[in-house]
């Protein structure tokens, strides 16, 4: 999940592969972008605002399924550029907290 400049625009994206994988993209008009993600199981909700968004601007963008099979899922920061060298990028913040269980779609 992130940010991918393509042709000169700016989208949000996210990529999901167990045996195949799946690619989903949203127009995103900004540089930055804030990213919250649960865990239920092998599935995780994926949520998104503006960095500079308040608390309660959370917007849900998928659920991913990631067939673990019981085994430890790994994450972390990654960036590239595929075509040419020079390339900076910075990220901000990355926080790995327990949840309290709440995410936008859960009923109340």
């Amino acid at each position: 999940m992130g940010l991918e400049f393509v042709d000169g625009e700016c989208f949000m994206s996210s990529v999901v592969t167990n045996k195949w994988s799946d690619w989903s993209t949203q127009t995103w008009n900004d540089n930055k972008l804030a990213l919250r993600v649960h865990k239920i199981q092998d599935d995780y909700v994926i949520e998104r605002k503006s960095p500079s968004g308040s608390s309660d601007e959370w917007k849900f963008v998928r659920i991913a399924h990631l067939d673990s099979r019981g085994n430890a899922v790994k994450i972390g920061l990654y960036c590239c550029s595929p075509t040419k060298e020079g390339m900076s990028v910075v990220f901000d913040q990355l926080s790995i907290q327990p949840s309290d269980g709440t995410y936008h779609h859960k009923a109340s």
